[in-house]
């Protein structure tokens, strides 16, 4: 794969991410149903069904149908993990006061276009090379790419902070059109509130540079006995890194080195 080129970026709100995530490549062609190129395969007609329900679900960005989409998806798989990440995303864009964009799913002759409203035209993301496995999603492809190396979801377990409450890694996603990584986390406080100070959060691999986000939530704390869904975007990074957060718990400062490995049961659920 060719290097992608260096780009100078600016923090973000979230909010930008509303039809720029989901739909993952801000300057494809408009959506309509082109016929594939010849030698092509085509979707079967008799999976639309049984699809287009997963794919309804992405684009409506709601968390209960998200968690849905990823029951229909084949446990384990890259499929389940990216309905997953678009859950997570749910969630840290409806705790952000960001309410859900617009967006509509076309069905192709190689698969479906997920389409959504953009600065002056419309954006549509491809979802093609469907794999089915036992008649479930297992995989696809985003605007030509495959997504499988791209996905990591946590292990389901809170890391706690020594003056109170926890911070857990829920899920991450290496954007191919744009080549930011997103990482979701959850922070719970418990006794104390939690300042989050996200501006501070770094990233970095073992070897390699330690970036700053260009993209991050803009909540500053978190009041004890509740949660929040936090999300932060690298440029230019590489997936499974660690990121790096400074959070004042109370009067305490903490620092929490939170990995974005993929997480690997010991058995895959069958």
């Amino acid at each position: 794969m060719p290097a992608r080129p260096r780009l100078r970026h600016r923090p973000r709100r979230v909010v930008v991410l509303v039809a720029g995530l989901i739909l993952a490549a801000p300057l494809l062609a408009s959506c309509g149903g082109a016929p594939p190129p010849s030698g092509e395969p085509t979707l079967a007609a008799e999976h639309s069904a049984q699809l287009r329900g997963y794919f309804e679900a992405l684009a409506s960005m709601q968390p209960a149908r998200l968690q849905r989409a990823v029951e229909q998806a084949t446990p384990g798989s890259a499929a389940r993990k990216y309905a997953a990440f678009q859950g997570d995303l749910a969630a840290a864009r409806r705790d952000d006061g960001v309410a859900p964009g617009r967006a509509r799913v076309v069905h192709t002759a190689r698969g479906y276009d997920i389409c959504g409203p953009g600065p002056g035209r419309r954006r549509c993301s491809q979802f093609t090379g469907m794999d089915l496995r036992d008649g479930r999603i297992s995989g696809f492809d985003v605007d030509g790419e495959g997504i499988a190396d791209n996905l990591s979801v946590g292990s389901g377990e809170p890391q706690d902070l020594d003056a109170g409450g926890s911070v857990e890694f829920l899920s991450s996603y290496l954007q191919p059109s744009t080549g930011d990584y997103w990482v979701v986390f959850r922070v719970r406080a418990t006794t104390a509130p939690i300042r989050l100070d996200l501006a501070r959060a770094r990233y970095a691999r073992v070897g390699g540079r330690v970036l700053a986000p260009v993209t991050r939530s803009q909540q500053r704390e978190v009041t004890p006995g509740t949660a929040f869904t936090a999300v932060l975007a690298f440029a230019e990074a590489d997936i499974g890194g660690t990121v790096e957060l400074r959070l004042r718990v109370g009067a305490t400062e903490q620092p929490v080195d939170l990995g974005t490995a993929p997480y690997v049961p010991e058995e895959e659920p069958s």
